[in-house]
């Protein structure tokens, strides 16, 4: 019953509305995670309501990092920009791997300097050397949080 796809949308619900009592929300997360790929897309939907409490966007963001389907990528790195879902977003998106360093690294021309700043923080979190050379680009950027995200992440990078 666990795995069974018709019971996506129940699920989804209960992690939009139902209280978080003694981990219900982790176990909720866990169905969805079990459940896999049919999960991704109303995951994503989920991720996308910007009236989303934070604990449940991270809930969320976690479960699609587990689940790691490459669809999982934009939106996650678009939520890059949310305060408290940052550092999951980032886990997720390694999690996922595949293209994501390719899409982080256009998202370094983004012309929302958050973006550019966050897509920063992320690739040094990941770790993956293609980044190095995108990097050392920002730290022309006029955005001073932009140049010390760059910074930071080609110090972990050895950049």
């Amino acid at each position: 019953m666990g795995d069974d796809p018709r019971i996506i949308d129940p699920l989804i619900q209960a992690l939009k509305n139902n209280p978080d009592e003694g981990g219900d929300l982790s176990d909720i997360a866990d169905t969805l995670v079990d459940i896999g790929a049919p999960a991704v897309d109303p995951l994503i939907q989920l991720l996308k309501d910007k009236n989303l409490e934070s604990s449940r966007r991270s809930r969320v963001v976690e479960a699609l990092g587990e689940i790691k389907d490459p669809r999982a990528v934009e939106p996650l790195i678009e939520n890059l920009k949310d305060d408290y879902a940052c550092d999951e977003s980032a886990v997720a998106l390694k999690r996922i791997g595949g293209r994501t360093v390719d899409q982080l690294i256009l998202a370094l021309k983004s012309e929302n300097p958050l973006m550019r700043e966050r897509a920063a923080y992320a690739l040094g979190y990941i770790e993956d050397q293609r980044a190095i050379n995108p990097l050392k680009e920002l730290l022309k950027d006029e955005n001073e949080d932009v140049r010390n995200s760059a910074e930071r992440a080609l110090g972990i990078l050895g950049g």
